[in-house]
């Protein structure tokens, strides 16, 4: 798949977000409270919900409309299709006291579909005279935290992440649906608070709590009366949707795209993460599901997964420039004219390039031969140096009070595969020189063949005079 393909395909899926939102909507049910779209599994109404843990009663009194999750009576934010709801989770301060005290978030969610997100989330702890410890039961401690106290307020204002001076945060276990934590203060502040212990949603946390001048002016005991909820994920599962045939589920790791989500997670990580939609920030850790490629709507809705035309959107999508697109059921196809698509100019370079190529692959194969021939003639030449006795002549040669500084040895071999492999040897004004010797030899006058198991060191010797 090409780059431009690729670009098309999320250029494609954005023009198809405000119909995807439509159909991912049961019909004849409010599509939305306030700013708030609701999306099906949630609803609002009698039968606009998949169940009561997903329906949803819009406020009608504020402006704009407030939707509550009714089945833990809390403020939503926003709701993803992809398995995540975000929800205004109440916020108090923890009371100073130098004994162990327990701490709770005071929503339950067991017995519902939701899970507090150990992805989205964390534990934050505002202050530095609290040791804060996070219990997944009565006793068992599971994560906590403790932030050292810096008396340099504004510089510590400045920084941009919560990394132990003044406040720290801690990771939240996975499946969570009961939050309690235990803290014991070292020190008591005027107001008897001694800061916050919360869990939140990290990219708030990074960047909107600083929003609160108060929890600012006195870190190590912070508290502003206008701090009241902060905003929590959480992940949400159907475990036997009715799909028909075009929708799927999958686990939420096995689908990934190349966008970064470090905006809304810890700076120190960056990881990939599913990024169909730009709204859809927040996808399930576990498993969420899906309309097929070239499909949209929503797959919890009966036969909620319609084919998408793409003949209709932008032609740049569709690669139809030039020809007609027909559409098909989950995909499209372009029919062009004879001749027409590839301009002459595009011919051109395809046949320039090609014979180039195909020129470079030529000189390529050629180069290697010549390499392998190489090779292989030094070995065989190496094979015929020890099969006749040239280690044996060497240690000889060494051996003699001659100095081996004005020995010289040449052998004159002819290229010639067929000679090499009869062991034919010599040709005539062809002869072994040493020391500048030659006139004491009489030359090879003619072609010899030799046994070479027939000769011996001592004929070598007696051939160099020794």
């Amino acid at each position: 798949m090409t780059l431009a393909s690729v670009l098309g395909f999320f250029y494609f899926l954005a023009l198809t977000t405000t119909t995807s939102q439509e159909i991912s909507i049961k019909k004849g049910c409010q599509t939305k409270c306030g700013n708030v779209t609701i999306p099906y599994p949630f609803g609002v109404g009698p039968g606009c919900s998949l169940n009561s843990s997903f329906a949803i009663t819009c406020d009608n009194t504020t402006a704009p409309p407030t939707p509550f999750l009714a089945s833990i009576n809390r403020q939503v934010v926003s709701i993803s299709v992809h398995g995540a709801v975000i929800v205004n989770q109440p916020v108090s301060p923890i009371n100073c006291s130098s004994e162990m005290t327990r701490g709770f978030l005071n929503t339950s969610l067991e017995g519902s579909p939701f899970t507090i997100s150990a992805r989205y989330n964390t534990l934050a702890v505002l202050g530095c005279t609290n040791s804060v410890w996070l219990r997944s039961d009565e006793t068992t401690t599971v994560g906590g935290c403790m932030a050292i106290c810096q008396t340099n307020t504004s510089a510590n204002t400045n920084r941009s992440s919560c990394d132990g001076l003044n406040c720290c945060k801690a990771t939240i276990p996975e499946g969570l649906q009961r939050f309690q934590f235990s803290y014991r203060s070292i020190q008591s502040s005027s107001n008897g608070f001694c800061g916050y212990a919360f869990p939140v949603d990290k990219k708030w946390f990074r960047h909107d709590y600083r929003n609160y001048t108060g929890l600012l002016l006195n870190q190590s005991f912070p508290y502003d009366q206008e701090f009241i909820s902060a905003p929590l994920v959480l992940e949400w599962e159907v475990n036997n949707p009715q799909l028909n045939n075009l929708g799927a589920c999958r686990n939420a790791d096995d689908y990934r795209s190349i966008s970064n989500i470090d905006e809304y997670s810890d700076p120190s990580t960056t990881r990939l993460s599913f990024d169909y939609y730009r709204e859809y920030e927040y996808v399930s850790s576990t498993s969420y599901c899906y309309c097929q490629y070239g499909y949209q709507g929503s797959p919890y809705v009966p036969q909620g997964c319609i084919d998408i035309d793409e003949c209709l959107l932008n032609t740049t999508i569709t690669y139809c420039n030039s020809g007609t697109c027909f559409n098909t059921i989950g995909s499209y196809k372009c029919l062009f004219p004879r001749g027409a698509g590839i301009s002459k100019g595009k011919i051109a370079s395809i046949s320039i390039g090609s014979v180039l190529g195909a020129l470079l692959l030529a000189l390529a194969a050629f180069q290697a031969v010549r390499t392998i021939r190489k090779r292989i003639k030094n070995k065989r030449r190496q094979e015929f140096f020890k099969r006749n006795g040239g280690l044996l002549l060497q240690q000889q040669l060494s051996s003699t009070d001659n100095s081996l500084d004005k020995t010289k040895m040449m052998v004159k071999l002819r290229e010639d595969s067929k000679l090499q492999q009869n062991e034919d040897c010599g040709k005539e004004s062809e002869a072994i020189e040493v020391d500048d010797m030659y006139e004491d030899f009489s030359s090879i006058t003619g072609s010899m063949r030799f046994d070479s198991s027939s000769i011996t060191i001592d004929d070598h010797m007696r051939l160099l005079g020794s």
